[in-house]
């Protein structure tokens, strides 16, 4: 059985995508496949892929053929994978590349912030960022207590009323 890694078409028409998947060559486009190994959208803007690289280096090393247009997205990948430039700014798993951010606003906090040194990883960092602000807490606190402070002046009310 020789094993492709190829692209299977997706979506409707006029708006395709595609999945990257390893198939034996035999079956057809739309047919049974071994594995999906990404997907790859080309009317996408900006980053339009993601592959699982550890599983695409698994298949091209058991003696899968790839096709020109995989190959390209290969090449991109690994390209991404060495300048950093397809680096996320959240811890990914391992192998993957992924999207990166759409708007300036998603880009401005990463832009702002300092790098981290040596000595400090980038997954405390990205811990230390994902860390809730204290003042949110208070302002509910806050609206708890006034909530709390209501029901104990009508509780006093009725009482009253029902004194007299």
């Amino acid at each position: 059985m020789a094993v492709v890694v190829r692209l299977r078409r997706m979506g409707t028409t006029n708006k395709p995508y595609f999945r990257v998947v390893a198939a034996d060559e035999r079956t057809p486009n739309k047919g049974r496949v071994l594995e999906n190994l990404g997907w790859y959208a080309p009317r996408q803007q900006g980053v339009n892929y993601e592959l699982k690289m550890d599983r695409v280096d698994y298949w091209t090393g058991v003696g899968a053929r790839t096709t020109e247009t995989v190959d390209s997205l290969i090449k991109k990948a690994r390209r991404g994978e060495k300048s950093g430039a397809a680096a996320p700014t959240k811890a990914a798993a391992p192998g993957k590349v992924r999207k990166l951010a759409d708007t300036p606003e998603e880009l401005a906090p990463a832009a702002s912030e300092p790098e981290a040194t040596p000595a400090e990883p980038k997954a405390a960092s990205a811990e230390a960022e994902s860390a809730v602000p204290e003042e949110p807490v208070a302002e509910e606190t806050a609206s708890e207590e006034a909530a709390a402070e209501e029901t104990a002046e009508q509780d006093a009310e009725s009482e009253k009323k029902e004194e007299s």
